[in-house]
């Protein structure tokens, strides 16, 4: 059975935060972009209602998610998927190393499984609701 829980996290808006704390806009949006990353490329589960009022900055400066209502569960040959796509986009020579010896064991699985995590610096543990960035 699914259970719903609630649980409050005090903070503001992301785009209210990110107007009132300019210098801070990169590192908070550089943890969005690493947590969506985990969480298509490690975990395999996503958010699926990314937009501007599920985020929160805390009063502690962490990035918080909310609304968990919405998500996607991806398999491994979709997030080997996902893997190849952003391996398209970035040109760098890492990627093409990695992209080689994937390639060379035939199995996107590697790049999922133990690559990517480290690209991304994601732990593979599941995203608790409650956490904060």
């Amino acid at each position: 059975k699914r259970v719903l829980t609630m649980t409050r996290i005090d903070g503001e808006r992301l785009t209210t935060w990110l107007e009132n704390h300019p210098t801070e806009r990169d590192r908070i949006l550089g943890e969005l972009v690493s947590e969506v990353a985990a969480q298509i490329l490690v975990r395999g589960q996503v958010h699926a209602d990314p937009h501007p009022g599920n985020f929160l900055v805390t009063t502690h400066a962490k990035l918080a998610l909310l609304d968990f209502g919405c998500m996607l569960e991806l398999s491994p040959a979709d997030r080997a998927a996902y893997a190849r796509l952003v391996m398209a986009i970035v040109d760098n020579g890492y990627l093409e190393d990695v992209a080689r010896e994937a390639a060379a064991r035939r199995r996107w699985e590697f790049l999922v499984s133990v690559q990517i995590p480290r690209i991304v610096g994601g732990t593979g543990a599941p995203f608790n609701a409650t956490a904060t960035f």
